[in-house]
């Protein structure tokens, strides 16, 4: 019991320090669009920012509009019999906790699968819409009418965001909000400038034309970086991996080479303590690792 509460008290600190970089990445966007609100953090404000940090946590299990989606509820039911087999046959723990463990688990899965695929359409897609938006920007368009057209080209993500915004902005809709709003959705650094673009655009006339093309220049050049620094650092990453998972793949081990001995590190008061010490030292190789390469 007590192990089942340490694991998910690390899994809850890492969802906190995924929380807090989630919050840092909106607030740099709500600091440049001037909605940062100066009354205090009340009860409502702060409910709402909790059910916009669980709505995208569990989007890829469910996202308001869109219902269910299949590929996560099946992650999330694997993940379940998974943490139930483990539990029944290594560590016996009590099963609603097992449960709680189990759907957190899935969920955060099955957001990992749906972020990655949100990437892979978006870094696809991006490029080409930045040189639709500034050809119809280039040809006399206003903003909405060029993102309206660079919809009627492009499919995935940002067709859904592009047609969003030039809808919020043809009925009249705060700019800034609209733009918060997509940033939610999709907070991508290169999005981040591009919405900004826009916004400086609307309330100053800046020169769009210019921006969007240093902007696809950037991208480009960040794309390129993003591939040599992935394939520089594969080998290290991988290593990290492989040694993180060797403790674990021994304890695996040692349930069938030798029973005693995993009976003591798991059920008995002072083996608990070698438990601790592997999962407390697992946890801070991994902090560490991360930190080493923040800036990478």
């Amino acid at each position: 019991m007590d192990a089942l509460f340490l694991l998910t008290g690390l899994f809850g600190i890492f969802l906190l320090v995924s929380a807090v970089i989630s919050a840092r990445n909106l607030a740099a966007m709500k600091k440049f669009i001037n909605l940062n609100s100066h009354k205090s953090m009340d009860t409502k404000r702060l409910k709402l920012v909790l059910q916009d940090y669980l709505s995208a946590f569990f989007k890829g299990v469910y996202e308001k509009g869109s219902g269910f989606k299949s590929k996560g509820i099946i992650i999330l039911i694997i993940s379940i019999i998974a943490f139930y087999v483990a539990n029944a046959v290594f560590l016996n723990f009590n099963k609603l906790l097992v449960l709680v463990v189990a759907v957190i688990f899935g969920a955060y899965l099955a957001r990992t699968f749906y972020l990655k695929a949100v990437i892979k359409d978006y870094e696809n897609t991006f490029p080409e819409a930045l040189v639709l938006i500034n050809g119809a920007i280039s040809s006399g368009n206003n903003i909405s009418q060029a993102l309206k057209d660079a919809e009627m080209q492009i499919h995935g993500v940002l067709k859904q965001e592009f047609s969003t915004i030039s809808k919020g902005l043809n009925v009249g809709d705060d700019p800034a909000r609209i733009f918060e709003a997509s940033y939610k959705r999709l907070p991508f650094k290169s999005y981040y400038f591009f919405l900004t673009s826009l916004l400086v655009s609307l309330q100053s006339g800046a020169r769009l034309k210019e921006i969007l093309g240093r902007l696809s220049m950037a991208n480009q050049r960040a794309k390129a970086i993003e591939k040599k620094k992935n394939a520089m650092t594969s080998e290290a990453r991988m290593s990290s991996k492989i040694t993180a998972a060797i403790p674990f793949i021994f304890l695996f081990l040692m349930k069938f080479i030798s029973p005693e001995n995993f009976d003591f590190v798991m059920h008995n008061d002072e083996g608990r303590y070698i438990l601790y010490y592997f999962l407390g030292s697992e946890f801070l190789g991994v902090l560490i690792i991360l930190f080493l390469m923040r800036k990478i």
